[in-house]
């Protein structure tokens, strides 16, 4: 029992997370705090008088979960489709941000503030999807209302909802 307690308290002191610690719910609030951001994130790109559509950034953000999708021992290929649906999704997001809140930010300080935690949000995201894939989870067709409660704060079409929903089961469910 003592070795038990002091293995679980240099995990947590360790921050690696047990096996059996993660869920379906986990990767439903990851992906909702990363999109949480995107408000955020049209107001510094507003302020920068740029596109919402930013295909060097996201060239930069498909590679760097490309690399971490082999860390994590996650097929490359579904990652990659799940980061495409994540970042289309956002885009939807930040276009229907009003204009009008952007006028007295910097939008450069704001990215590099934001960046980092989308990175982070990205690789916990992973972490997730990977201890899940390890345990055999699967998500259920019936899950997809539960993965709908946590994005209500969005208010994301049903559609763009059910493509994220469904990128996050073929990953887990891939070879």
């Amino acid at each position: 029992m003592i070795e038990r307690l002091a293995l679980l308290l240099l995990l947590s002191l360790c921050q690696i997370p047990l096996a059996s610690a993660c869920s379906s719910e986990d990767v439903f609030d990851l992906v909702a705090q990363r999109l949480s951001y995107m408000p955020a994130v049209a107001r510094a790109k507003y302020a920068l008088k740029v596109p919402v559509e930013d295909l060097a950034r996201e060239a930069v953000v498909l590679e760097q979960s490309r690399t971490e999708a082999a860390a994590a021992g996650l097929p490359e290929a579904a990652v990659v489709e799940l980061m495409i649906a994540q970042m289309d999704v956002a885009k939807v997001i930040q276009r229907r941000q009003p204009e009008r809140l952007s006028d007295a930010i910097d939008g450069r300080q704001l990215l590099a503030e934001i960046r980092p935690q989308l990175s982070r949000l990205g690789r916990l995201q992973l972490q997730t999807l990977a201890c899940l894939r390890q345990r055999g989870v699967l998500l259920l067709p019936a899950e997809f209302e539960l993965f709908l409660t946590y994005l209500e704060s969005q208010q994301l079409p049903r559609e763009e909802a059910r493509l994220l929903f469904v990128r996050l089961q073929e990953l887990l469910a891939a070879p």
